[in-house]
């Protein structure tokens, strides 16, 4: 049993792995993820993101001055390839995958921006009133501002993506940076959550992976071969 194959904590972990050896101890990852205005998320997910508003974030989302609480932290950030988008936290398995992974890390940081600023400040404004415990159950409205969305679709785009940077220090001792970034355009972002877990599901058949049990997706594909899988579709990913 594989939880955790989509794109956290098994694309995001990939990265990591991938580049935690150009640092003599990474001590920040900071992943977002960016889905396009056209993307879909069905009745199921918008609920589950709607059920997580405004609850305090576990693991490495605990703050030195405090908590930080889920949708809340906005900020502006201008992302490889997609332009200026508003960024907010979520709670993803990440937050506490990656520090036992990589016991260095002091923080680890995940968050979510949507493409249309009115609906990434909407949720943002609904965390507040759940935080304040003035809306209990944010989820019932998942029906309604799903319908929202799928009529406004046109706002949008078909270009999503997700980056992740990493801050530490090289073998040396200077500080060093490197974010990496994915960028899928013709409406292929889809295609990322799902990729893992055909991944996966492929090397179990071939018998390439023979790890059993019951285990979070990580270390059971690398970058490289993430890579490889998509491209034949409209996606691009490289550092920065």
């Amino acid at each position: 049993m594989v939880s955790g194959a989509s794109t956290v904590p098994a694309i995001s972990g990939a990265v990591v792995d991938a580049y935690a050896a150009q640092f003599g101890r990474p001590d920040t990852v900071d992943t977002t993820i960016a889905p396009a205005n056209s993307f879909d998320p069905g009745l199921a997910t918008t609920r589950s993101i709607l059920g997580t508003l405004g609850r305090p974030l576990g693991g490495a989302g605990k703050a030195a001055g405090g908590r930080i609480h889920v949708w809340q932290g906005l900020q502006r950030r201008e992302l490889p390839g997609l332009g200026g988008r508003w960024l907010s936290r979520c709670d993803v398995p990440d937050l506490e995958l990656l520090p036992v992974r990589y016991p260095g890390l002091d923080d680890v940081r995940v968050y979510a921006a949507l493409e249309v600023g009115a609906f990434h400040l909407g949720l943002w404004g609904l965390s507040w009133l759940a935080r304040a415990g003035l809306l209990r159950r944010p989820e019932r409205l998942a029906g309604p501002l799903l319908a929202v969305k799928r009529r406004l679709a046109f706002l949008g785009s078909d270009r999503g993506g997700m980056t992740v940077i990493l801050e530490g220090r090289d073998e040396d001792g200077r500080p060093r940076r490197l974010t990496w970034h994915l960028v899928a355009g013709s409406d292929h972002g889809p295609y990322i959550p799902a990729t893992p877990a055909v991944m996966v599901a492929r090397k179990l058949l071939s018998g390439e992976l023979a790890r059993r049990g019951a285990m979070p997706c990580l270390g059971l594909f690398t970058l490289d071969e993430l890579v490889e899988e998509i491209a034949d579709l409209d996606i691009s990913a490289g550092t920065a």
